[in-house]
């Protein structure tokens, strides 16, 4: 499974967002006053994502939590899963090949 890393995905959005604001500097040359209207949506937006993203990284890591406690608890049940789900991917993907 691979890692997401969100505080280099919400910097990255934050530069996009510079960048633009700066962008439609250039063309009404007002986007870069701190009370335009751009520049709060622009704020707003980016503290809502950032919020988002702070949600699902406290639910996921949960969600983790919970996941690595019952494979911990039942780990022959764990075993036992992770066989079932390989072999019903496998028959449906050599199912699909055969015909």
């Amino acid at each position: 499974m691979t890692k997401i890393d969100y505080e280099a995905k919400i910097v990255t959005l934050e530069t996009e967002l510079r960048k633009l604001r700066h962008a439609l500097a250039g063309r009404d040359g007002h986007a870069d006053d701190d009370d335009s209207p751009i520049q709060a949506s622009f704020a707003e937006a980016a503290e809502r994502i950032k919020e988002a993203l702070g949600g699902v990284r406290d639910t996921s890591k949960k969600a983790a939590h919970t996941v690595e406690t019952k494979i911990q608890d039942h780990p022959w049940i764990s075993v036992l899963a992770a066989t079932g789900v390989g072999l019903l991917l496998g028959s449906l993907l050599f199912r699909r090949r055969g015909d």
